[in-house]
Parts: structure tokens; sequence; C-alpha cells
């Protein structure tokens, strides 16, 4: 019996063991709540009749007060007033104006010579006021028509700033979620309000405008290829599969955007469909697609804050191109660059460029390789006309560099750029990959969650499986660069066999073999006193993952009832690459690979921080359920990994994992997929809105 169909029946024990465990739990946590509801339910209809028996009580010594009076009242004017006095028969004559009568229509009490004086100020004040009435009124005119403009003005002042609108309702949003998480936001004038300060949930962004989210098209080897960039690609195998995810969020209690999915080909874009979703959620799925997909997704009418992503993944067992690849589907760029496409025997790279808009893009594409620039030779023009797809095959342009860099460079419209690449020995495949861009170039690099072989082993230089990790570099310019190189493992920073401080020349493109760690998956940082672009290539860790005792026991009973022997399985070869990861903020995650959600392979999140930190997850499904906050504390300079069961035991069916603040400073994070036969692939977890319209959002 087979070493994967064991891991498949235990895999499924373990998650209907997991689901049972959680079912009994959901079960429990209604009753508590029922139970609190009813107790609270209790609480309130006693307050209730409390206050119903007060206010009967206090009707009651309303009614005996009242009765009484009438006889106050009537006995009042018998003590104060005379017959023939003069206040008595006129209450309020000589009274100054303003002054009112007492409750129940008694003067108020004014000593005589008081009430003489003010009766005689009164009426020379009245005298004065009516000498000076036609004065006051024809000043206050221009007054009062001076006010009434301004009034009639006031409106059209604050119509006439349509910028200010937009972002009054991305404000009034804000300051909506700061009073959900308790703080009270009250001006949104503008005029003396301080900066909002974060609040408690993922932020996500308020797009003005719409959004293309750019796919990579279903790997393969190249039937024809025209010298325009019309692609027809040659059979695929029976055993190649792929999934589009698209996932779009609102803000809780905020409408969801209009959104669409449809395929870019040679010739035009098709097969429009429009998606819809749950509750502050939209999840589509969808299987076998081969042209380039895309996901549009327009701006809420509102502003209200939005954030969309979208993954590709593509799996293959037997055939010439064969590996499991996750490939993140994002939006047009002007500038791209990828390291390492494969060239050479058996070997295939092609570069899709997409272009979603309705003008052309002009793309130049360079080369370079360990002598810098490779000029014309390994450069190449091309006009991808609006909404179609043109593909380049990287074997033209290589000129038989193997340590390959490749700058995309868009003009007219922006494009997305996507570059699969793939190796086969003669008909079997040995790998496929789509190869993450690097759309800029930093002076600081951290790269979680590669994995790396046991390279110390006698015989490891022959054997493909124990292949090193490979650092790529590339500085822009002609500086000489310094290079520092640090890897850190679960027990901390690792010693390597490498130099740890080296230097490396601008302009070209340098390579250096991570050799000394054990098998394993490392985090790596890399500095450089200049902007450097910055990758790593792995081949895996070398081995199977191994099953831990009691699973082993399960699965060497599991054999022997099938009357089979344990078959440990055989490694198969493949490939990724990691590029420098972005720090986590409240706005980072991902969609998670759906092959990781099945029997075939699964998906772990990698973290790290050299100073040390915290960071708090939630897991969303399809219908907009989230997980509680699962808060993981990270030592400084350790790889933390949290393993697929872990997320699974958090949530069985999650599709996406979302940051939730607050988030330690310093803090990185990536996904390794992995299948039962060692194939892999790396895919970053980052910022998931716009860095020009962040909104902090909270999650129900």
């Amino acid at each position: 019996m087979s070493a994967k169909k064991v891991k498949k029946a235990i895999r499924q024990q373990q998650r209907d063991r997991r689901r049972a465990e959680r079912e009994q739990a959901r079960q429990a946590k209604a009753a508590e709540q029922a139970r609190r509801k009813a107790e609270q339910q209790a609480a309130q209809e006693a307050e209730a009749e409390k206050r119903k028996k007060a206010k009967a009580e206090s009707v009651k010594a309303g009614a005996g007060k009242a009765a009484a009076t009438p006889q106050a009242e009537k006995d009042q004017p018998e003590k104060t007033a005379k017959p023939g006095k003069k206040g008595a028969e006129k209450p309020d004559a000589g009274r100054p104006a303003g002054v009112q009568t007492q409750y129940g229509g008694a003067a108020a009490s004014v000593p005589k010579k008081l009430a003489d004086a003010e009766g005689a100020g009164s009426e020379k004040s009245a005298k004065a006021e009516k000498a000076a009435k036609p004065a006051e009124e024809k000043s206050s005119t221009g007054k009062t028509s001076a006010a009434k403009g301004s009034a009639e003005k006031k409106p059209r002042s604050s119509g006439s700033r349509p910028s200010a609108v937009r972002l009054s309702a991305v404000v009034v949003t804000a300051a909506l979620v700061a009073v959900g998480a308790g703080s009270a936001i009250t001006d949104f004038s503008g005029a003396d309000r301080s900066p909002l300060s974060p609040v408690a949930g993922s932020g996500v962004p308020s797009p003005q405008t719409g959004q293309s989210y750019l796919c990579p098209p279903m790997p393969g080897q190249a039937d024809s290829l025209t010298t325009d960039g019309i692609l027809d690609y040659a059979t695929r195998d029976d055993s190649a599969s792929s999934v589009f995810q698209s996932l779009v969020l609102a803000e809780a209690g905020a409408d969801l955007p209009e959104a669409q999915i449809a395929q870019l080909t040679s010739s035009s874009d098709l097969n429009h469909e429009s998606i819809s979703g749950g509750e502050g959620v939209i999840h589509h799925q969808e299987a076998d697609q081969q042209q380039t997909p895309l996901l549009g997704v327009s701006a809420a009418q509102s502003g209200e804050p939005l954030t969309a992503a979208a993954l590709f993944e593509y799996h293959a067992d037997q055939g010439p191109v064969t590996g499991l690849s996750v490939g993140e589907c994002g939006p047009a760029q002007q500038n791209h660059w990828f390291f390492g496409p494969e060239t050479g025997p058996g070997a295939t790279s092609l570069l899709t460029l997409s272009n979603p808009y309705d003008r052309a893009s002009t793309v130049e594409i360079s080369t370079y390789d360990a002598d810098g620039e490779r000029g014309a030779g390994g450069a190449r023009s091309i006009l991808v006309p609006p909404q179609t797809v043109r593909t380049v095959n990287m074997a033209a342009l290589s000129g038989g560099s193997v340590n390959m860099g490749v700058e995309v460079s868009a003009t007219g419209a922006p494009v997305g750029a996507q570059m699969q690449s793939s190796r086969a020995a003669g008909l079997t495949g040995t790998g496929a990959e789509f190869l993450p861009s690097a759309q800029s170039v930093e002076e600081e690099h951290h790269i979680p969650g590669v994995p790396m072989p046991d390279t110390s082993g006698a015989g490891a230089a022959d054997d493909p499986t124990l292949m090193p990790a490979e650092l790529w570099l590339h500085v822009p310019g002609e500086e000489t660069t310094t290079v520092e190189l640090q890897v850190f493992g679960e027990d901390g920073q690792v010693a390597l066999e490498n130099p740890a401080v080296f230097t490396v020349e601008g302009g070209q493109v340098d390579l250096l073999e991570l050799l000394g760690p054990d098998a394993g998956v490392y985090d790596v940082v890399v500095r450089t006193d200049n902007p450097s672009a910055v990758a790593v290539a792995s081949r895996g860790m070398g081995e199977l993952a191994e099953l831990g005792a009691e699973d082993e026991a399960a699965a060497e009973d599991a054999a022997q009832e099938e009357g089979e022997e344990l078959d440990e399985g055989t490694l198969a070869l493949d490939f990724s690459w990691g590029t420098g990861a972005e720090e986590l903020t409240e706005t980072s995650g991902a969609v998670l690979p759906e092959i990781g959600r099945t029997d075939e392979a699964e998906t772990d999140l990698n973290l790290f921080a050299a100073q040390g930190g915290t960071v708090s997850y939630r897991l969303l499904d399809g219908e907009g359920e989230h997980s509680e906050p699962q808060e993981v504390e990270l030592p400084a300079g350790q790889s933390v990994t949290v393993s697929a069961d872990e997320l699974s035991d958090v949530m069985d069916d999650a599709v996406a994992v979302v940051v939730d603040p607050p988030v330690g400073e310093g803090v990185y994070a990536s996904l390794l997929t992995t299948d039962d036969q060692g194939r892999f692939s790396m895919s970053r977890v980052e910022s998931l809105q716009d860095d020009e319209a962040t909104v902090p959002v909270r999650l129900r």
C-alpha cells in the first residue's frame, strides 16, 4: 500500500475527528449563548418590572401633590394682595421686559420702590427705543440681507467641492468603525481634526476607480508561436489541472461592489460572468481554466472601502510539465523584474503579457546575466493590443545564458506580466512554477518560508533532490554593493558555509548557493547598501514529510490490512521561488490555495520577526464567516510555522487568511503548499489593498 494512499486515509480520519470536535464545541457554545441570553432576558424583565413599580409610585405621589396645589394658590393672593392696590389689579404692570410670571400665573414678588423705579426707567427706555427703531431697521437691513445671502451660498459652497464630498464618505465610514471600537469621532469638517487613530480590525482599501487582477494562463508547452506573440499550446497531459480563485471583501455592513470574471486571449476578452457572494464577501472558484483569467472589480458607488485578490494554481504529476505552482494575480504595472527563467534542453519559459485596457501598450523586454545587460541580442519590443495577451518565448532571448534576469517595461497602457517556467528530462517533467515578479528595488529583503535540503552528506552534489537553495541578486547601476546575508531557522540563526558579508558589482545578475543548513524551512534576510532586487530559488527539502509515530503505526496497520507492504513513496522533483515579503500590516492577507484544502496537499503559514513580536490572524470562509483572532508569539530571530493541521483546527474550510491588528513591527509571512510527493510552491502574504486609499475595517 503506497504511502500516498495511507496519508490520504489518515488525513481524512484526522479531519473527520476535528470536524466532530468542532461540532461539539459549536453546540456547547450555542447552549452557553442560549443560557446567557435567557439570563439577560430575565434580568431585563426584572428591571422593567422594577421601573414600572417605581413609576406607579411616582405617579401616585404626584397626584397627591397636585391635589394640594389649588388650595395653596387660592391662599396666596389673600396674604399678598389688598383691594384697591394697582399691583393687585395688574400683577405684571411695571415689570421689565423679559421677566416671566411664575408657574400657575402668579407674579413674582418685587419690592414697591424697585418696581416704581423700574417702571419709570421702562417708560424712558420705551421712548428711546421708539426713536432709535427706524435707524436700527435701516442699518440692520444690510446686515440681514448679507446674512441671508451667506446662508443661501453656504449649501452651494459645500456642494462645489466634489473631492471633499468623496473623501467624506470614507471618513464617515472610518468614524463609524472607530465608534464601534470604542472611539468617538464627531467633527468631519477637517478644520481642527487630529489624524484618525488605527482601530481594531483588518484594513482594506477604498478605491475610487475599478481594478483588474490579471492571472497567468495554465502552464504548458508551445505548439506554435508567431512573431507578434500569438501562442497556441500543445496538448496538456490528462493529469494537469488548474483552479482560479477570486475573492472580494467589503467592510462589515457595506455593500459589495460589482465584480465579474473573464478571460483574455490573443484576440479579445471573452466569457464575461458576473459573480456574487454572501455577506461582505464574494468567493468564486473555477476549475480547469486554460486562458488568462481576469477578475474585474468596479468601484463602490458610495466610496465604501473594499479589497479584492485572485489566485491561479496548477498541479500535474505526469507529463512534460509536472509540478505544483501557485501564481498570484495582480493589477497591471509599468515595470516588472523576474529572476531565473529556465532555459536550455527540456526547459520552457514563457512570458505572458496581458493588457486589460482599451489602449495599446508597447513593451520593452531586456535581459541581464553575470556580465550585465545583454544588449540587442537579449532584447525584444512587442505591441500588446487593447484587451489581449501576447507571449514571448524566453529561449529566443537567452543566448545560452544560464543565470538570467528579465526586465519588463511598458509604455502606453500598463500590463500584467506572468512568467511560467518548467523543465523536463525527455517526456518526464521535473518541476514547474510561476516566477514571482519583483516590482521595486529595496535595501532590505526578508524572504520567509524557504525549504532547504541537507547538503552535507556524501554524494549530495550529484543528487538532484539535494540541490542547494540559491540566492539571486541584481543591483541596478554600476556601483559595487556590499551584501549582508543571514539565514534563520526554528532555533535561531544558522551558520552557513558561505561568507556572511560579500560584494557584488552593479548591473549584473549574481548567484550564491546557500550551503550548511540541515533539511528544513528557513527565513532569509538580505541587506544591501544600494537598492537591489533579490530572490531565492529552492529545489525543496530533499525529503518527503515524515509521518508521526502515531500516524506511522496507523499506516503500517492499514498496509497490513490490505496485505501490502508500506511504501515510503518517491520524492518528485520540483522547484519554486521566493522574493522579498512585505512587512505585515493590518491590511495584509492572502487567498489560500485550493489544493491545500484537499487530501492531496497541505498549506502552512510561515512567520518570522528578526526582533521578535506578536501577530494575530483570522481565517475566512467563502460565506463570509471568520474565525476568532489567533495570536502567535514570534521569538526574536526564530522561524515559526503554523501548520496546515493547526489552520484546519481553527477553520476547516477557510479560503483566506487576514492579519488582525495590532501588528508588531518587522513581522513577515509566506505560504508554503506541498503535495504528498514533495511538489511545492511558495506564495506571498502581502497587502490586500491599494496603498493610496487605506481604511481600517473591523470584521464582524
